[in-house]
């Protein structure tokens, strides 16, 4: 059984250590090391190194959306990255099984790729994601409704609320409905987001309720 507190875990650790896949042109990084049941896979993605200028960004572009012909209408940057990398997570856990997991900007490859993998037929046991962005609409959403897939929201992170709605046409989705929220807010938001609250407060949270946030 992998927990939740072992996904937040190898997140944090993928902040410093190095990557174990060749780093493509995107910038897309992973890390993939054995569970603590050394038998599954823990495929964790690096998030933004620099949060406040990634979401500067946010505020200021305009949205992009590429419509992909299995995933829909999806952010176009975060498609980009997850198709970028997808292939070489696929190489490296085939035969085996295994977890994607990810905070911030790895958060939302983590559920990207898992799409893209389903639609080629390999399925994650798993998909756990810290603060993260969300990636795609409702025929994104709709694809992995019979994945397990678990998002925490802590306090009011302002990450998981981009991209923006573009309404009437577009509407991102959070790919589980409702995500699980822990923490508290705080008075500067962006501190709601670090890797390591969402550790202390992952932890916390599944202390409380110990049948939850395991991946068979």
């Amino acid at each position: 059984m992998i927990s939740d507190v072992e996904c937040v875990g190898a997140c944090a650790a993928s902040y410093l250590q190095p990557p174990t896949l060749p780093v493509p042109a995107s910038g897309a990084t992973v890390r993939i090391t054995t569970a603590a049941d050394r038998v599954t896979s823990l495929v964790a993605f690096r998030g933004s190194v620099t949060v406040q200028d990634w979401l500067r960004d946010f505020f200021f572009a305009p949205v992009e959306v590429r419509d992909h012909p299995q995933l829909g209408r999806c952010h176009a940057g975060f498609l980009d990255d997850a198709e970028s990398i997808a292939d070489a997570v696929a190489g490296a856990v085939r035969g085996r099984p295994f977890v994607l997991t990810g905070h911030s900007l790895g958060g939302a490859l983590a559920v990207g790729v898992a799409g893209l993998l389903r639609c080629a037929g390999v399925a994650a046991q798993a998909v756990v994601t810290f603060g993260a962005p969300r990636f795609g609409m409702a025929r994104f959403a709709a694809l992995l409704q019979s994945c397990a897939v678990r998002q925490y929201v802590r306090g009011n992170d302002p990450v998981p609320t981009v991209p923006f709605d573009v309404p009437p046409e577009w509407q991102f989705l959070d790919t589980r409905d409702p995500p699980i929220r822990i923490g508290k807010a705080q008075a500067d938001p962006f501190a709601c987001h670090h890797i390591e609250g969402y550790a202390a407060d992952v932890a916390a949270y599944l202390a409380q309720q110990p049948q939850q946030g395991t991946a068979a």
